[in-house]
């Protein structure tokens, strides 16, 4: 969503969202890159988003998530994520 367009100014591309995404093997007994157990359902992951187009030229974009394993994953440590990035094109 873009919660300031047509206010014109700095903010006009500033954009926000939220993305959730949800992870599954394929095969019960297939591998990853952690011990896993013989199920499916690896855990899912929402994720919440700004990217700011602060001039033609420049764009910061800001992301957060927090991964909830699921019953493939013995383990119960939820996983946060950040990032954040600035771009200058020129």
């Amino acid at each position: 969503a873009y919660p300031l367009a047509g206010a014109g100014g700095l903010f006009e591309q500033l954009q926000v969202g939220v993305d959730v995404y949800g992870f599954w093997k394929t095969a019960r007994n297939g591998a990853i890159d952690e011990p896993t157990e013989n199920k499916r359902y690896l855990g899912f992951e929402p994720d919440v988003f700004v990217n700011w187009q602060m001039a033609d030229d420049v764009t910061l974009v800001l992301r957060y998530g927090i991964f909830f394993p699921g019953e493939a994953i013995p383990s119960d440590e939820k996983r946060q994520f950040f990032y954040a990035g600035l771009t200058y094109a020129f």
